[in-house]
């Protein structure tokens, strides 16, 4: 839930419960839609950056996963976890205006 710093989200995927740098985080998401949909190798590039954002919070698994995903070629997978993680933790890109 927005502006729930220490709590659970609606999916139940912990909320951060550190201060993170949203506009970033977004800017992140919506450069590695784009890679993901395509398949697009530089989505990985993206997602450790993305990994870095979070770093320490309770959504840092959550990103593993999509780097995992991406490592692994899976790029339906890491779209799908991306998409999930960013609704779950309220985070508004483009793509989900």
């Amino acid at each position: 839930l927005p502006g729930n710093p220490t709590g659970a989200t609606a999916s139940g995927i912990p909320a951060p419960a550190i201060p993170l740098d949203i506009p970033r985080i977004n800017a992140l998401i919506d450069e590695m839609r784009p890679l993901i949909a395509q398949n697009k190798f530089d989505a990985i590039s993206r997602v450790k950056a993305l990994e870095d954002a979070v770093a320490g919070t309770g959504v840092a698994d959550e990103i593993a996963d999509v780097r995992r995903f991406l490592e692994e070629f899976r790029f339906d997978l890491a779209q799908a976890r991306l998409h999930r993680t960013a609704t779950a933790q309220g985070w508004e890109t483009k793509a989900s205006s």
